[in-house]
């Protein structure tokens, strides 16, 4: 058995911790070295969110002359609300399961598992489709969640009606451009930079989006809400953004569906999905919902 690395965090298991996982490799990562765990683009989306570091680490398992394999990378957020928004950025997945403050599952080929603890965001997988790896790929990232400590979830999903909702089509970012593509209708989706320039989205602004159903309809109500600081802060975002949907280049079909409510308090609502939206009924209640 290989000698253990020094220095690995106490919520990894060591090979002796793991139940049938032997500890294979592991390796710290700074904010800028992101790319040796997840691809460029990704890492960009996640250095967004502001993470302090992550942790890489791989698990391996023979059985029955067979080799099962388990990556497991670990991000370090600066909150709990930064940690929750990184694992709903990593899967859409309607599927979840017990683990963890969240924990969303994509299935085939493989497993793989987005889990959120405390000031932790997780990605654990495995390849192998055997049934077997993927109990124990769950196994082990019990066991990890069980060595973090848990903080509450963001308030603002408390400000969206859950009836409506479509199952792991909710998200939380610091910056439009971290979203993945299923938080948007097809087609004329917006310049989410510019967007996110408009209204004002910096690492003290929190932004929940939420996919909803359509009664009779395969549409989706997509519903966003940004938390600032102060109320000030939220009315001159309303403002740039209601200049600028003014504009000719505001008017273009990329733009056409997105609309914000007057602010309350500091926070501000709105969808890019008007044309399905019913500004008389589901944003008024999100209005109603928001946390004081």
């Amino acid at each position: 058995m290989p000698a253990e690395p020094a220095g690995l965090p106490e919520y990894l298991p060591r090979s002796a911790e793991a139940g049938v996982w032997t500890l294979a490799e592991f390796a710290r990562l700074s904010p800028e070295s992101l790319e040796q765990a997840v691809p460029v683009e990704e890492a960009r989306r996640i250095r967004a969110f502001g993470v302090k570091g992550a942790v890489s680490a791989s698990y391996r398992w023979e059985t029955a002359g067979q080799e099962a394999a388990a990556s497991i990378v670990a991000f370090e957020a600066a909150s709990a609300e930064d940690a929750y928004g990184l694992t709903t950025c990593a899967s859409s997945s309607a599927v979840t399961e017990r683990c963890g403050g969240l924990t969303r599952v994509d299935a085939g080929p493989g497993l793989r598992m987005a889990t959120w603890q405390g000031r932790m965001a997780l990605r654990a997988s495995t390849p192998s489709a055997d049934t077997a790896a993927g109990t124990e790929l769950r196994r082990l990232v019990q066991e990890i969640v069980s060595r973090i400590p848990r903080e509450d979830a963001p308030d603002l999903l408390q400000a969206v009606p859950t009836a409506s909702q479509i199952p792991g089509r909710q998200w939380i970012v610091r910056h439009l451009t971290s979203l993945p593509p299923t938080a948007f209708p097809p087609g004329r989706t917006p310049d989410l930079g510019h967007l996110s320039r408009l209204l004002g989205l910096d690492g003290g602004t929190l932004v929940f989006v939420s996919a909803h159903r359509v009664p009779r309809t395969d549409a989706a109500n997509v519903v966003w809400i940004v938390r600032y600081g102060a109320a000030d802060h939220a009315r001159q975002a309303h403002d740039r953004l209601n200049a600028f949907l003014g504009t000719e280049a505001g008017s273009s079909a990329a733009w056409q569906r997105v609309t914000a409510a007057p602010p309350r308090g500091r926070f501000l609502v709105g969808t890019w999905t008007a044309e399905e939206e019913s500004l008389r009924h589901l944003i008024p209640r999100v209005l109603e919902l928001l946390p004081s």
